[in-house]
């Protein structure tokens, strides 16, 4: 459908996709409104680019709305559409429904999956004997969502900010970071100013820092600030107390987040462990942010450390949340199948942005053997990695350095790694643009012969993989695949239930059911950053991961009353809530899908499951 077939009477829920074809189509036209009358009517759409720092200044007529990394939401016109069409940061264009009463925000999810029924009597359970923390990029301290309804104090007991210096950190271990206590918070509520230094300060100051971090975590624990039409309707758990790391993930600019995000989430779990021991209460940690590099199987590090804080799911009043991740449709997976003897290929599109490396993982079983060569968009190959040549470091005639290193018997897991890293070296152009082949030449084939390869992402999308390898399954975001952490896929909040396009697919490398469930995360209107009691509406499994998040804080909280009662009742661990959560869900049947898991979160079930 080409933008000149809007017409007045549009069904505001269907969502037209458009491509670059339209744009030369459509560009004598381009004066006109998306209606096709004339008048300039601006009408919404979303937005997909490549990189989260693109502006759109240079677009006429676009009126932005919110941003959730690289997905826009914003009102515009025909010529918006046409030259948006013509932006080669800009990955497609959407028409929405408008922000308005159709809109989906927590007063239909909370309801959609049963958080008021447990909210009101007979329960009326509300978060209060519980922390919910999240690892996220901020949060803007001075929202009243993250208030006492009733004194006016804040809910949050600390913020470790990791990115920023000018203060304290929380421990000589942690020796980095600046740590905000709740009494620092509630003097910058009573109107004492931020240090001159503090990182904090943009974090309610409404630009894009912190505006993730508040919306997640207001879903999973905000209180509601009003009942008009800006305000925000309130969390799952909204009298939990809140703890929020946020992470410093950036080594350098232009590297690969995963560089700097196992040391950061370690570390912020640590913390997090310490507050909780500190003021003995269950906690349930959200994590909304995940990374590609690594096998997807579990046994990295990175999400071995994440089932330690769990102690392997043993241990009591701990539970992790991750967003299953918004990969989908972004060609960053892709999978070999060889037969013994053969020549196949990975094949992908390096696109004209600037950065420093691209990194692409392969893991295959290490009883099968082949062997490996890059070649560049202009044609030239290094030599080949194989079981006896294990490293290859070529330059390129564009002056591009690939780093190419085998590793049979991983230590992670015993299979087979090849890491392929390209630098810009002295081209002028920075990293080639166009198409890379990385030629799999199979010898010795034992196992099923799959190859499975994962770009490590940029936020501004430089590498997609290209031709029939590209696969969306065992695309949920590390550690989402961890063994012990619960993972959320996103759909809608309204039956019959839809998977989010965007909504990463299971299952994990090894065959493990991840996502768990799903949970609403589309359209979601939660808290906004730089707003005393404002919301907006952001879409993503991040939105999804703490409807979960706040479910399982609301049943933590629930058993800490019935311990009270009794001395005998147990608090619940993480293998237990991961088994329940799953059985309980709307629609389960006992099976398994790569989209929703075990289908879509139930709170009212889940917690009637322990009484």
């Amino acid at each position: 459908m080409q933008p000149s077939d809007f017409r007045d009477d549009l069904d505001p829920y269907l969502l037209i996709s458009f491509n670059r074809a339209d744009a030369a189509r459509s560009s004598r036209e381009s004066n006109e409104d998306l209606t096709g009358h004339g008048s300039v009517t601006l009408l919404p759409f979303t937005i997909r680019v490549y990189d989260p720092m693109w502006q759109s200044k240079q677009i006429p007529d676009l009126v932005e709305s919110s941003r959730l990394g690289t997905i826009i939401t914003c009102r515009g016109s025909r010529a918006s559409v046409v030259a948006l069409l013509q932006d080669p940061v800009v990955h497609s264009v959407e028409a929405s429904r408008p922000i308005g009463p159709q809109a989906r925000e927590c007063s239909a999810s909370l309801p959609f999956v049963k958080a008021t029924n447990v909210h009101a009597p007979p329960l009326s359970e509300k978060g209060n004997n519980v922390i919910v923390a999240v690892i996220d990029n901020g949060i803007d301290v001075l929202h009243k969502a993250f208030q006492d309804g009733n004194t006016g104090k804040t809910r949050i007991l600390f913020v470790w900010d990791q990115t920023d210096t000018s203060g304290t950190a929380p421990h000589p271990a942690m020796g980095y970071g600046t740590l905000y206590t709740s009494a620092q918070i509630n003097s910058f509520i009573s109107g004492t100013p931020f240090p001159a230094n503090s990182q904090l300060t943009p974090y309610h100051a409404g630009t894009d820092d912190g505006a993730h971090g508040t919306h997640v975590t207001s879903i999973a624990a905000g209180q509601q600030t009003g009942n008009g039409a800006t305000d925000f309707f309130g969390g799952v758990a909204p009298e939990a107390k809140i703890v929020v790391v946020i992470p410093n993930m950036k080594v350098s600019a232009g590297k690969p987040e995963s560089v700097g995000y196992s040391n950061s989430h370690l570390d912020a779990l640590r913390f997090i462990e310490n507050v909780a021991s500190k003021e003995k209460l269950p906690v349930v940690v959200n994590v909304s942010q995940g990374m590609n590099a690594g096998a997807h199987d579990g046994t990295s590090a990175l999400e071995i450390g994440f089932d330690e804080f769990t102690n392997g799911g043993l241990k009591s009043g701990r539970a992790v949340v991750k967003s299953a991740g918004n990969e989908r449709g972004y060609r960053g997976h892709a999978k070999l199948t060889v037969a013994p003897n053969t020549t196949e290929e990975f094949v992908w599109r390096s696109k004209h942005v600037g950065r420093s490396e691209d990194l692409i993982e392969l893991w295959f079983q290490a009883c099968d053997e082949s062997e490996f060569r890059l070649i560049d968009p202009k044609g030239q190959s290094c030599n080949w990695v194989t079981r006896a040549n294990t490293s290859e470091l070529h330059t390129y005639g564009t002056g591009n350095k690939a780093a190419i290193v085998f590793q049979r018997y991983c230590d992670d897991n015993g299979d087979s790694r090849l890491t392929v890293r390209v630098f810009p070296g002295s081209s002028i152009n920075g990293i080639e643009p166009g198409e890379w082949h990385l030629e799999v030449q199979s010898k010795a084939v034992i196992s099923g012969g799959r190859i499975d390869a994962w770009v490590e992402r940029l936020n501004a999308r430089a590498v997609e993989f290209q031709g029939t390898p590209v696969d969306d399954d065992r695309t949920v975001s590390i550690p989402g695949t961890a063994r012990t952490v619960i993972t959320a896929a996103a759909v809608g909040s309204i039956a019959p239930h839809k998977v989010a396009s965007f909504s990463s697919y299971g299952p994990s490398r090894d065959g493990r059911h991840k996502p768990t469930l799903a949970a609403p995360g589309i359209g979601i209107r939660a808290a906004k950053n730089g707003t005393a009691a404002g919301a907006d509406a952001m879409s993503g499994t991040s939105m999804s991961a703490p409807h979960v998040a706040g479910a399982i804080a609301l049943l933590f909280s629930h058993r800490e009353s019935q311990r009270a009662a009794d001395p005998n009742v147990k608090q619940l661990n993480a293998a237990q809530i991961e088994k329940a959560i799953a059985h309980m869900t709307q629609n389960f049947n006992g099976n398994w899908t790569p989209s929703m898991g075990y289908g879509v979160l139930d709170i009212e079930k889940f917690i009637n499951t322990f009484g």
